[in-house]
C-alpha cells in the first residue's frame, strides 16, 4: 500500500500467485483528499480480504457505489485503474473508472493505451465499468500513473503532457525500473519539485511460470511518489 495526499495505490499478491493493482487518485488535495484516500483504502482492504481475486470491474462497481452513496454529497469523486495479473498465464484483466490511460509497454517498444472502461468513481449510481483483457508476453510492462506525471509544468508553464510520456516510453531503452525513471523525468522536466503530488507505479511481467509454482511468480510490482512542493 502506498499513499500520497488524494493519491493511492493498492498491491496485493493473493495466495494462488495472482497479482493486484488498484490505484486511485481522489478529487481535491491536501488533508480533506488524504482523508478520504483513508476511508477509500479501508474500503479497498475490506473487499480483497472478502474476495482477494475479485475481478477489477467487479471491484469498481462496489466502489463506485461506496462513493456514491457516502461522499458523492461532499462532491468528492475519484478515478481509478484496476488490474489483475495472472503470472501462470500472463492474462491481464483491467477496467478503468475515468483515470489517465495506463500504459502498456511491450517488450518490442509499442505502447498501447488501456483507456476509461467508465466513468469516475461517484458520478453516477451504477456503472458497470466494461471490463477489458490482453495477455503479456515477457519483458511487457504495465505503467499507472496519477495526473500529477502528465500534468507538471516546467518554468514556462508548459505541461509535460500525455503524448510526450508516450513517445518517452516508446523511444526510451527499458529501464531497469520505470517507475524511478518517470518519477525522473517529470523532476527534470519542472526543474525540481512538482506543483502537485506524483504517483507512478508499474507491474513487469518478466517469465510466465506453471500454474502449481504461481505463488513464485515471475512479476515485480513498484512505486514512486513525489510529494508536491508547499
Amino acid at each position: 500500500m502506498r499513499e500520497l495526499g488524494g493519491d493511492y495505490v493498492h498491491l496485493l499478491v493473493d495466495r494462488a500467485g495472482g497479482v493486484h493493482l488498484t490505484l486511485l487518485d481522489v478529487t481535491g488535495h491536501g488533508l480533506a483528499a488524504a482523508l478520504t484516500v483513508n476511508r477509500l483504502s479501508g474500503e479497498i482492504e475490506r473487499l480483497r480480504a472478502e474476495r482477494p481475486d475479485i475481478d477489477p470491474d467487479a471491484l469498481l462497481v462496489a466502489l463506485n457505489r461506496y462513493v456514491h452513496l457516502t461522499l458523492r454529497r461532499r462532491h468528492v469523486f475519484a478515478t481509478a485503474f484496476c488490474a489483475s495479473l495472472d503470472p501462470s498465464t500472463g492474462h491481464l484483466a483491467w477496467a478503468n473508472a475515468g483515470h489517465p490511460p495506463a500504459f502498456l509497454r511491450r517488450a518490442d517498444g509499442r505502447v498501447e493505451e488501456l483507456a476509461a472502461t467508465g466513468v469516475l468513481l461517484g458520478a453516477l449510481e451504477d456503472d458497470d465499468f466494461v471490463p477489458r483483457t490482453t495477455t503479456l508476453d515477457p519483458g511487457d510492462v504495465l505503467v499507472v500513473y496519477t495526473d500529477g506525471v502528465f500534468e507538471a509544468r516546467n518554468r514556462r508553464g508548459q505541461a509535460l503532457g500525455l503524448a510526450a510520456l508516450r513517445e518517452l516510453m516508446q523511444r526510451s531503452p527499458p529501464p531497469r525500473d520505470w517507475t524511478v525513471h518517470l518519477d525522473t523525468i517529470v523532476r527534470a522536466h519542472v526543474a525540481g519539485q512538482p506543483d502537485d503530488d506524483v504517483l507512478i507505479a508499474s507491474l513487469a511481467f518478466l517469465k510466465a511460470r506453471p500454474a502449481i509454482e504461481a505463488d513464485d511468480h515471475e512479476a515485480t510490482m513498484t512505486t514512486a511518489t513525489t510529494e508536491a512542493a508547499s
